[in-house]
């Protein structure tokens, strides 16, 4: 999710302002996302594109245009229509696209695992990231306090770099970047009667090896300019990111994208991770994909 230099002039250098695809529907809701989405591609250097999937009538058109008139600054906009499932329509228009934009319900009901809704059908099938608001404000401010999730293990040196040029075109106040650490082996041997002085041992230098890993790599981002604080969650992955997020008061959380498509019936009884915290918005939350290349 580059930032874009809005001034840029994409004839002479650099890369041409990228593309926000904002999907909207006939409901007051649609209005508040795209006056959130617009506020936020005039700090990202993002051009606005609407989509409605549906069918198309002079009548229904004029309504969209209306309801855009009214929830923009500038001059309204135009939208474009397709029909189909619409996780498969967002998956072709968004090809092009640098982010997606569309509303989202907090809490997925009993069986939201299995019959997801739109927004995160379209979060989990969408070619690029995705950011979803379940409570898109008629007087939409920056996202000041941001909570970004990164792999233990492996984290994306991209996508801390996508998180902390985001943070910056913000100015947020702070960047939590987090570690959600499962330990079920150290847990197994706990309940087997392993020496819990041992094994808390073994605890720590995992958290601080995911912590030094997570400190090298902030070091090569140049992420010196942006108030960042940093911690480890020891933790189910996905309930503790919704925990911290709640506890901080933060207004976006950054995640991986899951993996598209790809959910066994027994990851969808037991979601985890990223899978889980779909389930249950603390707040807005941004499905971060690696960006294409050409």
């Amino acid at each position: 999710m580059p930032v874009s230099n809005p001034q840029d002039d994409p004839g002479v250098v650099g890369r041409p302002p990228g593309e926000m695809l904002v999907l909207v529907a006939l409901s007051p809701t649609s209005g508040l996302v795209a006056r959130e989405a617009s506020r936020l591609s005039c700090s990202l250097g993002l051009r606005m594109r609407f989509l409605h999937v549906g069918a198309r009538t002079p009548a229904i058109h004029r309504r969209f245009q209306t309801l855009l008139e009214h929830s923009l600054t500038e001059s309204g906009g135009d939208v474009t229509f397709r029909t189909g499932r619409i996780e498969d329509v967002v998956a072709e228009e968004a090809q092009a696209s640098d982010l997606v934009v569309l509303g989202a319900l907090e809490q997925e009901g009993p069986l939201g695992s299995f019959f997801s809704s739109v927004a995160r059908r379209v979060a989990r099938t969408a070619p690029c990231p995705t950011l979803l608001l379940p409570s898109p404000s008629p007087n939409p401010e920056p996202f000041r306090r941001l909570v970004a999730v990164m792999d233990p293990s492996t984290p994306s040196p991209e996508m801390l770099r996508d998180v902390l040029e985001l943070a910056r075109a913000e100015h947020v106040e702070i960047l939590h970047v987090v570690q959600e650490l499962e330990l079920p082996a150290l847990n197994l041997a706990l309940e087997e009667g392993a020496d819990l002085d041992q094994t808390e041992e073994e605890r720590r230098v995992s958290v601080l090896a995911a912590r030094h890993r997570l400190a090298n790599l902030l070091e090569d981002c140049q992420a010196d300019q942006v108030p960042i604080r940093v911690e480890s969650l020891a933790g189910r992955e996905g309930l503790e990111a919704i925990r911290y997020s709640q506890e901080n008061s933060a207004d976006l959380l950054i995640v991986p994208a899951p993996e598209r498509d790809q959910s066994t019936v027994l990851e969808r009884l037991f979601p985890r991770g990223t899978d889980l915290t779909l389930l249950n918005l603390p707040c807005a939350l941004l499905a971060w994909r690696p960006r294409r290349t050409p």
